[in-house]
């Protein structure tokens, strides 16, 4: 049966929440289809995820190494032998698809890391089509998991793979929201404290064990700081690496971006270099779900020229707008300074929330007075929309009023007014959204 040990720098707290949603389509699939795959950056949770599918089913795991061909095919050889029928040591890829056929009992074998073996293996792909296609028992499952987005989905997406077509089910897993962090942390979701954690760890749920629960977001914030062995000192070179992503422009990109630049001739000018100089690692970078493209509420790629780019994961953004600008000085700030530093962090974060709320949802700009956090359809007719207004402070109902009014005003002046004549306005505070997020994942 499929068994995973786990060794934390601290003590683990081994909850499964969430996920109820891709664990039942495991559970549905594990005695009909014949190829899944599942897939996600790293320390998202997919090893979690096959431990708690192999409690009600029976997964034969081994985690492929990165190395040559012969001894990933050992090191799958021990892991597994005990469930062959055949008693053969395979030298070659076809050896060890003659071992899987051979397994009677009814069993998905999941290979972790796959991209490693296929690494290696460059033949691999065409290997595992011709035995799914011809010798694959029925017996037998295949699922096949890897941490680089931009290979996994080379591999089962891109029509031109021997691989395409072949997966029953293709799962790819997102980073977990707020609600899953606080249930996670089993903590009061309206604290500040906890949202202030939950925007540095992200929806990264292996990054949550390392959060104590009763330490300040201040006193975790500055632990990460002052720690000579932080826990993801070097995270992002091998997020980086996972995806196949080398050298230092892609780099400096990023840190281009966690220091304010958003447009592309922004982050050119960064760097030293001509805007076309960064077309491929942006794109790279785009590719791997590290950064988003963003355009206003309304507007097309094709039509428009204010696209902004930015950093798509709470903590990578933490790590490249906060860690690495700040770290060689942080020890010299006050503690206002820092409590001013984490919480604009947080307020881009809670925004970011809000908006993954609705699959319409963007931001809006237009020169340099007029922006909106948040703008969405009220309806199907896409004649109403709804601006929204979000802001890190509680509010009292006075502070509300004056808020809406601005808004409301700001709006009439913007190009938007002339777009759409109906819309309804809307000033959110922190617990406003809380809320809204606690009953978004209450529904789902």
């Amino acid at each position: 049966m499929f068994s995973v040990h786990y060794v934390y720098m601290k003590k683990s707290r081994d909850r499964f929440v969430n996920r109820t949603r891709e664990l039942s389509i495991l559970e549905k699939e594990f005695r009909t289809a014949r190829v899944i795959v599942l897939y996600g950056r790293r320390r998202i949770g997919k090893t979690r995820l096959l431990k708690k599918w192999g409690e009600s089913a029976h997964l034969l795991y081994t985690q492929a190494i990165e190395a040559s061909e012969s001894l990933q095919l050992q090191q799958i050889y021990e892991d597994l032998k005990e469930h062959f029928t055949v008693d053969i040591e395979p030298r070659s890829w076809f050896d060890m698809l003659k071992l899987f056929s051979s397994i009677s009992k009814q069993s998905a074998i999941v290979l972790d890391e796959f991209p490693y073996l296929v690494e290696s293996s460059p033949s691999l792909p065409s290997i595992l089509q011709r035995w799914i296609d011809h010798d694959q028992a029925d017996t037998v499952a295949l699922v096949l998991s890897g941490s680089s987005t931009g290979m996994m989905h080379s591999l089962f997406l891109d029509t031109a793979s021997p691989l395409y077509g072949r997966a029953d089910r293709i799962l790819r897993l997102e980073p977990m929201g707020y609600p899953s962090f606080t249930a996670y942390m089993q903590d009061d979701p309206e604290n500040r404290e906890n949202f202030i954690k939950y925007s540095v760890t992200g929806g990264v749920p292996k990054y949550w064990e390392y959060v104590e629960p009763q330490q300040s977001a201040a006193g975790f914030i500055d632990s990460i700081f002052s720690s000579e062995y932080s826990w993801f000192e070097n995270e992002p070179y091998r997020i980086l690496k996972d995806e196949k992503i080398n050298g230092i422009r892609p780099v400096s990109i990023l840190e281009a971006l966690g220091r304010g630049a958003s447009k592309p001739s922004e982050i050119a000018k960064r760097l030293q270099t001509k805007q076309t100089d960064i077309g491929r690692p942006l794109l790279a970078l785009l590719d791997a779900s590290l950064i988003s493209r963003e355009l206003p509420f309304g507007e097309s790629v094709r039509s428009t020229k204010k696209t902004l780019y930015s950093i798509t994961d709470h903590t990578l953004r933490f790590w490249y707008s906060l860690y690495s600008p700040h770290r060689s000085r942080w020890h010299l700030y006050s503690e206002e300074t820092k409590r001013q530093i984490v919480h604009n962090h947080a307020a881009v974060a809670l925004e970011k929330e809000y908006r993954a709320l609705f699959s319409d949802a963007e931001r809006y700009w237009e020169g340099k007075e007029v922006e909106f956090d948040c703008l969405r359809h009220a309806d199907e007719s896409m004649k109403r929309i709804i601006v929204s207004a979000i802001k890190w402070k509680e509010l009292n109902n006075k502070t509300r009023t004056r808020l809406k009014k601005e808004l409301q005003e700001k709006y009439a002046d913007s190009g938007l007014a002339k777009k759409y004549e109906k819309a309804d306005f809307e000033i959110l505070d922190f617990h406003d959204v809380v809320r809204k997020l606690q009953n978004s994942s209450a529904q789902a």
